[in-house]
């Protein structure tokens, strides 16, 4: 009973995407492992660019408005090509901190979940916020990060976000 209400609840606030606005050509790097933008190519912290395995498919986001009930201030980096949450002090591993586009007036909303439930086989849970470099990195694999070392987070300062995927 428990799971089949967990499941209703997830379905509804995934289901309204009437007025959601998305974004395509987001991809997993492979070296990282965080989310960037594939279309710009970017900065990785493990080196040269971010790589995306050919077979991994891609990611979309929603910006401005959300499928569901999310976290707002999610940006992308025009430096390095991640995205990143917040406008805080945030370290970019070409150096400094992370740079949005200052056109773009609408964050990136990202969908989480407090259980890890995955809504279904579009969508790819266990992706989490870095508390070091403010990126959003497969949480599987603690890849690289640009403030040295590996990614880092707690449950108590990340949710587990839930990502499109295609």
């Amino acid at each position: 009973m428990k799971r089949s209400l967990i499941v209703a609840v997830l379905f509804f606030l995934f289901s309204n995407t009437s007025k959601a606005q998305t974004q395509n050509g987001w991809y997993y790097c492979a070296k990282c492992t965080n989310l960037y933008f594939g279309a710009s190519g970017g900065v990785c912290a493990a080196g040269g660019q971010h790589f995306h395995e050919p077979t991994a498919g891609s990611y979309t986001l929603s910006y401005g408005t959300s499928e569901c009930k999310g976290q707002a201030d999610w940006f992308w980096c025009k430096k390095c090509s991640c995205l990143f949450f917040g406008l805080a002090n945030a370290k970019c591993v070409t150096g400094g901190k992370h740079a949005t586009d200052s056109k773009s007036k609408d964050s990136y909303i990202l969908c989480y979940t407090k259980n890890g439930a995955v809504i279904d086989s579009s969508h790819q849970s266990e992706w989490y916020f870095c508390n070091k470099c403010s990126c959003l990195f497969f949480g599987q694999i603690k890849g690289l990060c640009a403030s040295g070392g590996n990614h880092y987070f707690t449950s108590e300062t990340s949710g587990n976000y839930v990502l499109a995927h295609f």
